[in-house]
């Protein structure tokens, strides 16, 4: 296991994961625009079926449901919808 500290903006994910946790991070903080982009970044980073948890104050952007679903709504936990 490996833990690295990355700029959610700028720096490529460093491979593919089967997890990603982002809490209180890009969705409370982030303009929407910001907000789109990350999450594309993590679906790119995401293997297929893999998992996305995030704080329980933030939500995903609507414009984000084609690469999301829902898994545990309450506890934010989201997983990588396979490619249409």
């Amino acid at each position: 296991m490996q833990f690295r500290k990355l700029d959610l903006l700028r720096d490529p994910p460093p491979g593919r994961f089967d997890l990603i946790l982002c809490r209180n991070a890009a969705f409370t903080y982030f303009s929407p625009e910001k907000r789109l982009a990350v999450v594309g970044t993590f679906a790119a980073a995401l293997q297929e079926g893999g998992y996305l948890v995030i704080g329980r104050t933030e939500s995903l952007l609507r414009e984000t449901v084609d690469l999301f679903e829902p898994v545990f709504p309450a506890g934010r936990i989201y997983r990588l919808r396979p490619p249409r």
